[in-house]
């Protein structure tokens, strides 16, 4: 499994890293974006929004969707990164950006 990991990351040019810190990558990343917390707990299985709260509250905007369409377009590079999303991506660890 590791082996098809790191080729598929190699052939996508992403840097190396381990699946679980992709998870984080996709949290933050959907929070930024202005995710509602509710939904992106209920992509990681989570009964609760509880701990995604504890752990990730520094990186929710003051905005919030429930479709999944802002990470999208995060990701697309067709949004205009606001300063609060850019602020709060310059916090994020090493490995999430």
């Amino acid at each position: 499994m590791t082996r098809v990991w790191y080729s598929t990351l190699t052939t996508a040019d992403l840097g190396r890293r381990t699946m679980y810190q992709t998870r984080h990558t996709l949290v933050s990343n959907a929070l930024v974006a202005g995710e509602a917390p509710s939904w992106v707990a209920a992509m990681l299985g989570h009964a609760s929004s509880e701990m995604l709260l504890s752990v990730y509250a520094p990186y929710i905007p003051k905005r919030t969707r429930r479709d999944g369409s802002a990470l999208m377009q995060r990701k697309e590079g067709s949004e205009t990164v606001t300063k609060l999303a850019a602020e709060a991506a310059a916090g994020l660890p090493k490995y999430s950006r």
